[in-house]
């Protein structure tokens, strides 16, 4: 499956700077401070249902946790993805930061 070339990026409010403090693992930041955490990038993969970044179906595997988005970043979503379907969190897992499909800047 092909990627889009341009991620979205979306600037994290105060609380979801905090969710990124209290559930990122240091480890999976790659030497940047959380403390530096502004903005998430999504690289929305072309052809699979946007709903592939939530939840899995099985559940929350153990590292995995749930960034969740703000009406106006659901929006920016939806029009990025140019899909009627809303977006109220993505779920971070390890996988998605070593491929970079999710990346925190």
């Amino acid at each position: 499956m092909a990627t889009r070339k341009e991620p979205l990026t979306i600037y994290l409010t105060s609380w979801q700077r905090r969710m990124v403090k209290d559930f990122m693992p240091s480890s999976w930041l790659k030497g940047k401070s959380i403390k530096d955490i502004t903005k998430i990038e999504l690289k929305p993969i072309i052809g699979e249902c946007p709903k592939s970044y939530l939840i899995p179906q099985e559940g929350i595997r153990k590292g995995d946790w749930v960034l969740y988005f703000t009406d106006e970043q659901m929006t920016m979503l939806r029009e990025y993805l140019r899909s009627p379907i809303s977006i109220s969190s993505v779920n971070i897992s390890p996988e998605f930061l070593k491929t970079g499909d999710v990346s925190f800047r």
